[in-house]
């Protein structure tokens, strides 16, 4: 008689830096503690302030009965995530169970940890009540939006901002860009910031990046009764692997959730929102009659 297959432990150690992703090292381990231990010893070597890393642990039946030790390769059975780790701030690391609830480390501003996640994200939900989501901005808009938001920065802290959000923007360039669904409140397309041209412009820039096949665009009117519409911009990114994040922002900045309920919430709400939305063709029709109304103002006073 065959003897039973024995449990394994996987472990794995994502990075991502200068947006790329890498995947290694990993390996098996016999023992659950064991396989910690390799996590931790492979991201408390891993703290770089630019790499965004993060371990995986997984139950692995293995095909050998009996195999054990942390030199063997990978195990080829299913796998039962089990937790995920993170090096926090101080160089400890940080352990989550899997599906369990946490707040995600945000550094200043959210930008760096936004940008990481975005970077692997494989969909991005983002509805916006406040402004054009940041990966659709023009530099005329973000600069105009970082003149009223930050009106105190000196002007090589805001060249740095956009900077980092231009950086951004590029991800929705890369061959195999994240399929982004983004449903905008009217006010949004609305608000004339930086001016008339400025606005122009940046409708212009969401009438050509709403045609590519991977982003889809939706405005939310003004005038639809019973929605959830005046929630605070919010964004969801799931991924190949590993839990969705939830992104929200406030006064006080960018924070994001592993959180089950707070996840299962705001997707109900996106569906509601996007089901009382114009469609896709509609919201395009709608788009450009406003930056039709704002050329044909062009010459007024802004």
């Amino acid at each position: 008689m065959n003897a039973p297959r024995a449990s394994l432990y996987r472990w794995d150690i994502h990075r991502v830096a200068g947006s790329r992703h890498q995947h290694g090292p990993c390996g098996t381990s016999g023992s659950e503690d064991g396989a910690r231990a390799c996590v931790e010893a492979a991201l408390s070597g891993a703290a770089d302030p630019d790499t965004y890393a993060w371990g995986l642990l997984s139950r692995v039946r293995s095909e050998t009965p009996g195999a054990s030790g942390a030199s063997e390769s990978p195990a080829a059975g299913p796998r039962t995530p089990i937790a995920w780790a993170a090096p926090g701030p101080d160089g400890t690391v940080a352990w989550l169970p899997h599906g369990a609830t946490a707040l995600l480390p945000v550094q200043q501003d959210g930008a760096p940890h936004i940008a990481e996640l975005e970077q692997r994200a494989a969909v991005i939900h983002e509805f916006a009540s406040a402004a054009v989501p940041e990966l659709l901005r023009t530099e005329d808009y973000a600069r105009a939006l970082c003149a009223t938001a930050h009106p105190l920065d000196p002007p090589l802290r805001t060249e740095q901002r956009l900077a980092a959000l231009a950086r951004r923007g590029r991800v929705l360039a890369r061959r195999e860009p994240a399929h982004l669904v983004a449903v905008l409140d009217e006010g949004v397309l609305r608000h004339r910031v930086g001016g008339k041209r400025v606005m122009s412009g940046q409708l212009g820039h969401l009438l050509e990046r709403g045609a590519l096949p991977r982003i889809h665009l939706q405005v939310l009117p003004i005038d639809v009764p019973d929605h959830p519409g005046k929630l605070p911009p919010f964004r969801l990114m799931g991924f190949g692997e590993g839990p969705d994040v939830l992104c929200g922002e406030s006064s006080l900045g960018v924070q994001s959730t592993l959180d089950a309920g707070q996840l299962r919430e705001h997707r109900l709400a996106f569906r509601q929102i996007r089901s009382r939305a114009l469609s896709r063709d509609d919201s395009r029709e709608l788009i450009r009659a406003l930056k039709a109304e704002l050329d044909r103002d062009g010459h007024g006073p802004r």
